[in-house]
Parts: C-alpha cells; structure tokens; sequence
C-alpha cells in the first residue's frame, strides 16, 4: 500500500492561516498520537495571521492541525475514527469579524513504521526532518491516518483515504507520496 503526508497547500494564494496558539492550548499536545482529555465541544477562539487572505481550504495552514467540517465529515464518511476535534472561532484581525467551521484536530495512532530510512546521511550526523521515506504497513494497525512518532509533526494518510479525499474533492490540501515528500515541497 502507498502512503502520503496529508498537509495545507501553502502555494495557494490567499491562504488562511494562523500562527498562534491561545493561551491553554499545547501545540505539542496535538502530535502526541494520545487522546488528549481537555477536548470539548466548546468552541476556542484563535486569530488569522494578519497576512492571511480570503481562501479557506480544507486544512488550515500554521501550526495547528485546523481541518474544515467538510474534511471531517469525509473522515467520517470513510470511517475514520482515530480522531478528536474541538471546534474553533476565528477571528479576523482585519475586519474584525467571526468565523466558524474549522476544528482543532487531534489525530491519534502515533506509529513508529518508517522503514529504510538513513538517518545518518543527514547533515553533522542529526536529522533534522524526514525526507523521501518508506512506510513499512505491518506498523500502522491498518490506521487509514495516523501520525509517525519518527516525525510526529507529520500526518500520514493510506492510499484509499487518498483516493476518498480527492473523490471527495478537498480543496487546498496536498497529499505527497512519502517516498517524494521533501520539505521545500
């Protein structure tokens, strides 16, 4: 089976984004791969980044996992189930302005299943990030997403979740095999 890095498509002109977390909330909390108890369905509120612009994709970029209801309710359609979410508010430093549909989420599997990779062709001997890597599925526990506790920032998805999302027709997300994936992508 072949798998991707599910992540926002930065390239899109006029992404929202956000760059801040509020003041409660752990950004290392979502890349644990654990249930995290302090989600709710209270809403949160987080600011866009002042150069964000109109578009609002399917995934928000930054440096929260913000997924759009529509992302989710495909999750759900698949039968996704290793995921929680707490919705958010947004608010729009320029205008000033409420908006709703996006979530915190929390994927949860985190998975030691990187297969081949050499961590010492790094540069000075420390990896800094993966690049171009194998995932061996015999360690994913058939998750169709999960997180890799090699590089937990990452968010791996299975080929039939990939297939769903573009059926589906997610919108501003990119899905970059793992063996192509590079961070200047």
């Amino acid at each position: 089976m072949n798998y991707y890095v599910l992540f926002a498509d930065l390239r899109v002109k006029g992404l929202a984004t956000v760059m801040s977390a509020p003041e409660g909330i752990e950004i290392m909390n979502t890349m644990t791969g654990e249930k995290q108890p302090n989600y709710s369905k209270k809403e949160i509120q987080l600011e866009l980044s002042l150069g964000s612009g109109d578009f609002r994709g399917d995934i928000m970029g930054g440096i929260l996992p913000l997924f759009r209801d529509e992302l989710l309710d495909a999750f759900d359609e698949f039968g996704v189930e290793n995921y929680q979410y707490q919705p958010t508010k947004m608010l729009d430093p320029a205008t000033n302005e409420i908006e709703y549909g996006y979530h915190l989420t929390n994927i949860i599997g985190l998975k030691a299943c990187v297969e081949g990779y050499d961590w010492s062709a790094k540069p000075w001997d420390r990896p800094t990030f993966l690049e171009q890597f194998k995932i061996d599925a015999t360690k994913t526990d058939n998750l169709p997403i999960f997180r890799l506790k090699e590089q937990p920032n990452l968010i791996i998805i299975n080929q039939k979740l990939r297939d769903f999302l573009i059926e589906k027709e997610m919108v501003a997300i990119r899905m970059i095999p793992t063996e192509e994936f590079n961070y200047l992508m």
